[in-house]
């Protein structure tokens, strides 16, 4: 190898070292500004039910959406979507965002337009899912993406969110095991756009599953046949033992299934 090759080769590793340690460096700072916290909420669409995981900074909360009770200006997504549980976020009392689930009809290859169909083709209000859409983790579970949600005057008013066009972020996800997906709108002024690019790194989603074992004299539990139970990835985390010739559930020591 020429020496000027090698020196080529010697400065790009170099080069590439740096980019990943810088890279590191900025979300540990993106982190520590924040004060993330995380948090796991459970949802579901469409007869899936999931969990969704992620970082926000500790002083924002979530709250259930009960649709019988209103909140002071809706973010759009509470009524683009359908959903069977969704969840407002609070800074103090302040309402700061709205998260929201769906399923999606496309292949999980498809484009984002496909995917978001119900997001992407309101005349007054919708999310762009090409110019401002950073995809920011596509991994074998889930893609997660940050971008802008866009409102007319007229559906800013409608919402109550003021009298001009404004811009929101949003973190769409979905996934690539299930057909559903979550929208998670937020005040355009609560967070910058590189702390929301830290908060969707953040997001993962998990598909709750059942699995069902059965246990018998194959394994030793003299006197019966078999017997049966379930463990989900959510509840049902015990352990069933065989004790004075019967099954018996222990809460003492959890199993989790993921």
């Amino acid at each position: 190898m020429k020496p000027l090759t090698k020196r080529i080769l010697i400065g790009l590793s170099a080069c590439i070292l740096l980019v990943a340690i810088l890279g590191g460096l900025y979300y540990a700072r993106l982190k520590k500004e924040l004060s993330f916290s995380p948090i796991t909420l459970p949802l579901s669409a469409g007869g899936t039910s999931f969990d969704l995981s992620l970082e926000l900074p500790k002083d924002w909360s979530a709250q259930e959406i009960d649709p019988q009770v209103p909140a002071s200006s809706v973010f759009a997504v509470e009524s683009v979507l359908t959903y069977a549980r969704g969840y407002r976020f609070f800074c103090g009392e302040t309402y700061v965002g709205s998260l929201m689930c769906d399923q999606y009809e496309a292949e999980p290859d498809s484009p984002n337009w496909a995917i978001y169909a119900q997001l992407v083709y309101g005349a007054q209000y919708f999310w762009d899912t090409e110019l401002s859409y950073k995809t920011v983790v596509d991994g074998p579970q889930a893609c997660v993406a940050t971008t802008e949600v866009l409102y007319s005057a007229a559906a800013a008013g409608a919402n109550g969110l003021g009298k001009q066009e404004i811009t929101n972020r949003g973190i769409l996800a979905y996934s690539k095991t299930a057909p559903v997906y979550i929208a998670f709108e937020i005040d355009g002024s609560r967070l910058s756009e590189r702390q929301l690019a830290a908060v969707a790194k953040s997001v993962s989603l998990f598909e709750v599953t059942t699995t069902t074992f059965t246990a018998g004299a194959s394994i030793g539990v003299g006197g019966f046949s078999t017997a049966s139970f379930s463990v989900s990835s959510t509840f049902n985390h015990f352990r069933y033992v065989h004790q004075n010739g019967r099954y018996k559930s222990s809460a003492l020591e959890p199993y989790y299934l993921r």
